[in-house]
């Protein structure tokens, strides 16, 4: 089943977006960034952190090595497994390649977007050739979700003299149902005797949705059980399934990192990302519920597959500094994101790097999230009323508010090599009894809260070739 992507940049393709997601573990399970400011270092140690803030890396002649296995594993709902390797070898003092690798398993139950009833509810699966059955007073839940996804990502980063580097990217994943490509250029410009860097970065990426039966029509109705679907309401290639839908991606990033003193480091970024094409999730649905006219009002009537706009432009202001407090590191971030869709979110992040002992940091974090809801989103629709042009009941575009709660803990081997092991707990909850909803829909929990939870082990090392 294919992932719902969120806005990314041309440096990190991942998102930070914490919305809840069946097909991707929600922003608890991202990779967190390490870069250490030095206090007792000169200015020029002070500007190799601000190279790690900006995602550059320090020429070496060595293949630096990161293996990590990350499990995630929400309550009664999504569980993953991703394996993980990076590495980055010096091709010359000008020259440096980087690869990673991913691979990622997902199982579990994934909400559907219908709203609960008093009674039992049948669904049909987009393939028309099975279906599924949610008990009453539970939230419908496709409990057959699996998912494996393989993930490269080559990048080569040059140097043109002593102050200016541009990195150069490519990148392909492949699902069972959704494949994904692009390119990405990077390029930093030191300025201010090597104090201030400034980032310009630009990718487009190409994605192919092919869902089992094609894709439905946008507010289509669900086929009962047992009747298959009509091809006339399959945006497919000849009606009989199978074909695929384009979504293409464009995206700018504009970045400032700037060294304040020997102990501070300023970042400012403003990010956009422009997506047209097929942008809803074939797997998701939208509720027609009787009125409050009718003999049980709010009694799911029929299921329409969700359909959202073709075009999406997200825009994000981004600020993060990191402080040296004696042995110590203040980590602190804000972004604030916008998008013509609606939906307006804030994030805040705290980490606090401790260096317990010579070999040992432990880093604590804290993370805040919230978002308003998408204009088309809705819990339901009412039977007898116009059907809007886009409607989606998919609990990632509602208004919600999430908490992230972490532990990293960093050991320095003898060897030189680090291991670490993070840990996260990921807790969310939204409007569980909106103020529009009727009849039965009253009693019921229509955005029940979500806790999730991350651990993540990783080892780094280096070697000579």
């Amino acid at each position: 089943m294919p992932r719902w992507r969120s806005t990314t940049t041309p440096s990190t393709r991942r998102s930070t977006s914490t919305s809840t997601s069946a097909r991707r573990p929600p922003a608890a399970a991202r990779a967190s960034e390490v870069a250490a400011v030095a206090a007792t270092r000169p200015i020029s140690g002070a500007l190799a952190a601000a190279c790690a803030l900006a995602g550059v890396s320090a020429p070496s002649r060595a293949v630096e090595v990161e293996t990590a296995v990350m499990v995630y594993s929400e309550a009664d709902r999504v569980a993953a497994l991703e394996p993980v390797i990076r590495m980055t070898h010096a091709l010359s003092p000008t020259r440096t390649l980087g690869l990673k690798l991913v691979l990622d398993t997902l199982t579990g139950a994934s909400p559907n977007g219908a709203v609960p009833s008093t009674q039992a509810q049948t669904f049909t699966r987009p393939s028309g050739n099975s279906s599924y059955t949610a008990p009453p007073n539970t939230t419908p839940l496709d409990d057959a979700f699996s998912d494996r996804r393989g993930e490269l990502d080559l990048s080569l980063e040059q140097r043109y003299g002593l102050l200016t580097r541009a990195s150069y990217g490519v990148h392909g994943s492949v699902e069972q149902d959704y494949l994904s490509g692009g390119a990405s250029l990077v390029i930093k410009r030191e300025y201010d005797r090597r104090n201030r860097l400034l980032t310009l970065g630009l990718s487009v990426g190409f994605d192919s949705v092919r869902p089992q039966g094609g894709a439905p029509a946008a507010l289509t109705e669900m086929a009962a059980p047992g009747e298959g679907e009509d091809d006339d309401l399959r945006e497919d290639d000849e009606g009989e399934g199978g074909g695929s839908e384009l979504k293409t991606t464009a995206d700018l990033l504009l970045g400032l990192t700037q060294i304040v003193d020997r102990s501070t480091v300023l970042q400012l970024n403003y990010s956009a990302c422009r997506a047209s094409g097929y942008l809803s999730d074939p797997y998701k649905f939208v509720s027609v519920v009787q009125s409050g006219l009718g003999t049980a009002p709010g009694e799911p009537l029929r299921q329409l597959y969700e359909g959202r706009p073709d075009t999406r432009l997200k825009q994000s202001l981004y600020g993060r500094v990191k402080r040296h407090l004696g042995r110590d590191i203040l980590d602190l971030s804000y972004r604030y994101l916008w998008d013509d869709w609606g939906i307006r979110s804030q994030t805040a992040e705290l980490h606090y790097h401790l260096r317990a002992w010579e070999a040992l940091g432990i880093e604590p974090q804290l993370r805040w999230y919230t978002q308003t809801a998408a204009d088309f989103y809705r819990h339901s629709l009412v039977d007898g009323e116009v059907l809007p042009a886009d409607a989606s009941a998919d609990p990632r575009l509602a208004a919600l508010t999430a908490w992230t709660y972490g532990l990293k803990l960093r050991h320095r081997l003898a060897s030189g090599h680090e291991l670490s092991l993070r840990g996260e707990l990921y807790r969310q909850g939204g409007e569980d009894h909106p103020a529009d909803a009727i009849g039965q829909l009253r009693r019921q929990d229509l955005f029940p809260d979500l806790e999730a939870f991350m651990i993540q082990l990783a080892y780094r090392f280096d070697f000579t070739p």
